[in-house]
């Protein structure tokens, strides 16, 4: 209700459908914030972050808000719901700077050379299997910056717009919901032969497969696993027998079975 309410980052735990994801309050984000106070530290701990999210108020200047919070983290050098630049860069102890891929280069060889050796690149291989930009090479060569994913909330829906109301409890549920895909992460349970399924599931990111969820329980269910039994979306037919290459998707239900 009172802006600057929060004065430290205050740490809490949200359970989503059994799993436990760890949130940190950071407090109100002003101009400068990157450069003053308690701003670079606090800014520190979003660094190490899986995502980050704005709460932004409906009772104000939407966009306002946005822009001053974007240009924060970009002066704090966190690229938010960005992918890093195709470029890959490989040392070498002689040789001078190699180019691969010229065609996907808009710049030329000189310019990017007199960067690299700027940035003490005297001998290495520069590749690009897409187009890239001079500053997409800046940014691959600057090893501070870090690529977070950005969730945008609303609050306040109460007075104004949509989104999410803590006095009416509007929108948290779905929240829950936006924050664990915002995280690329599924749910998946085990369970015995013969038995339920075991609570609570297992958090994986989106693509993960048997042999990780194996190795996450225990090393010998990955060292002496003969096969699994899945039931769930990423089966045809409930039940089937998968091998530890089987990639699980959300909900699914694993039975392990070992030699």
């Amino acid at each position: 209700e009172y802006e600057f309410t929060t004065a430290k980052p205050e740490v809490g735990i949200m359970d989503h459908e059994g799993i436990q994801i760890q949130l940190v309050e950071v407090p109100a984000i002003f101009k400068d914030y990157a450069y003053r106070g308690d701003g670079p530290s606090y800014f520190s701990i979003m660094r190490g972050a899986d995502l980050i999210v704005f709460l932004i108020d409906n009772t104000k200047d939407t966009k306002e808000q946005l822009d001053l919070l974007h240009g924060e983290f970009e002066k704090a050098q966190i690229k938010l719901n960005a992918d890093k630049p195709k470029i890959t860069i490989k040392k070498q102890g002689t040789g001078g700077i190699e180019f691969l891929g010229k065609r996907h280069f808009q710049f030329t060889v000189r310019e990017a050379t007199k960067m690299l050796q700027t940035h003490a690149y005297h001998n290495a291989v520069i590749s690009a299997n897409e187009t890239v930009t001079l500053e997409d090479l800046a940014d691959v060569i600057n090893e501070s910056l870090v690529y977070l994913p950005l969730l945008i909330v609303y609050t306040k829906a109460d007075l104004a717009g949509e989104g999410v109301s803590v006095k009416t409890k509007e929108g948290l549920d779905k929240l829950k919901k936006n924050i664990f895909d915002a995280l690329g992460l599924i749910k998946v349970f085990t369970k015995s032969p013969g038995k339920k399924k075991d609570w609570p599931p297992v958090a994986l990111y989106q693509g993960e497969k048997v042999k990780k969820l194996a190795q996450v329980i225990h090393k010998d269910f990955y060292k002496k696993f003969k096969y699994a039994r899945v039931w769930g979306d990423s089966m045809k037919h409930d039940g089937q027998k998968v091998g530890l290459e089987h990639e699980l998707k959300d909900n699914d239900i694993v039975e392990f079975h070992l030699r």
